[in-house]
């Protein structure tokens, strides 16, 4: 459907024009769309295409700023820990000893990341306030992929616990 809308101003005439499209898919997809999850943001919807996870990524915690900006870190199911300055490339950083690696595997098993939607983001109320931050959340593990993305402000109970835990790892080495 194409919505046109004219405004005349002193010396010129403005046209707007709106489109909006049906997309196929099933309702559930669309209900899901829709639906507000207990921290008040909506779920559900298409995941947006996130940072790029390398091969062998345990976790991947990877924020993407109003301006397009990543910072974060990932680690690997060997150990290899890696972290990325705000804009700029990813770095290696020390390696985590099998317990460590341990730990952060039996946090992702427990924060029950499997169980959460793809996507989350401020309702149409929230979204005026919203300054545009995406967390994008990689998991790998037991053979299974999660990815989840979280637009600020939301808040998403299950990933800021494994972040949290997470952290706890990661003040030991860096």
């Amino acid at each position: 459907m194409i919505h046109a809308v004219a405004a005349a101003r002193r010396g010129g005439f403005v046209v707007l024009v709106g489109v909006t499209a049906a997309c196929g898919g099933s309702s559930q997809n669309a209900d899901r769309a829709a639906k507000t999850s207990q921290s008040g943001c909506r779920t559900g919807g298409a995941m947006s295409d996130g940072p790029v996870v390398g091969t062998g990524v345990l976790l991947q915690n990877v924020v993407v700023d109003p301006r397009g900006r990543q910072a974060g870190y990932r680690i690997y199911s060997d150990g290899r820990l890696e972290r990325r300055p705000s804009g700029k490339p990813w770095v290696s950083g020390p390696t985590l000893v099998p317990e460590q690696v341990d730990r952060v595997r039996s946090a992702i098993r427990g924060a029950g990341i499997d169980r959460l939607e793809p996507r989350y983001e401020p309702t149409p109320a929230e979204r005026a306030d919203a300054q545009s931050m995406v967390l994008h959340l990689h998991t790998e593990i037991d053979g299974a992929v999660r990815d989840v993305a979280v637009v600020r402000p939301c808040k998403v109970p299950a990933v800021d616990g494994l972040i949290a835990r997470v952290n706890e790892v990661l003040k030991e080495v860096w």
